[in-house]
């Protein structure tokens, strides 16, 4: 699978993005913030990732979706839909970027992209997202692309790479064609 915008290619994890993904990956600046990724992470780690991509691409129904952002052909950061759930036709969304892109708005192009996918292709009628309380880029980035805050948990989520428990909000984006109630 494969989606483009104007600067980006959204497309699946490939054995090749090894290096790419090491190299973004162990900045403990980014993976502070992601629940479960380690610090410093090891190649084993890192292939053990890559294979769980392949193995759940090709699930039937699929439900994860781990989707490298390429940007002139180097994978510089993630998003994901993960827990596809085509009863209930709901998600969950998450995203990271290699800090040296930071700021450039590859991060709302990419999950912005995503969501299209996920509203009109996969006919989801709703996105949940969470972020950690003082990751200001994240919610900055969930509450443009029209992400509703609808609380906060209080000492939710404890990082793999710090150790350090983290009061988290939780966002939800309705797809505005699916509104029915029934």
């Amino acid at each position: 699978m494969e989606l483009k915008t104007s600067r980006l290619k959204i497309r699946e994890i490939v054995q090749t993005d090894l290096s790419d993904l090491m190299k973004t990956y162990n900045n403990l600046e980014v993976v502070k913030h992601l629940y479960l990724s380690p610090y410093p992470l090891t190649r084993e780690e890192t292939q053990e990732f890559i294979f769980q991509c392949g193995s759940e691409a090709k699930q039937k129904p699929r439900t994860n979706y781990n989707l490298g952002i390429d940007f002139d052909g180097q994978v510089i950061g993630l998003v994901q839909i993960l827990n596809l759930d085509k009863f209930q036709e709901t998600a969950m969304l998450g995203f990271s970027l290699s800090e040296k892109y930071w700021g450039r708005g590859i991060t709302t192009e990419a999950v912005r992209e995503v969501i299209r996918f996920a509203f009109q292709e996969q006919n989801l009628r709703r996105i949940d997202s969470e972020a950690n309380v003082e990751n200001e880029g994240s919610n900055r980035v969930l509450r443009e692309l029209g992400f509703c805050l609808e609380g906060t948990r209080i000492g939710y989520r404890k990082m793999k790479s710090t150790g350090k428990i983290h009061d988290v909000h939780i966002y939800g984006l309705i797809n505005l064609h699916k509104t029915s109630r029934n």
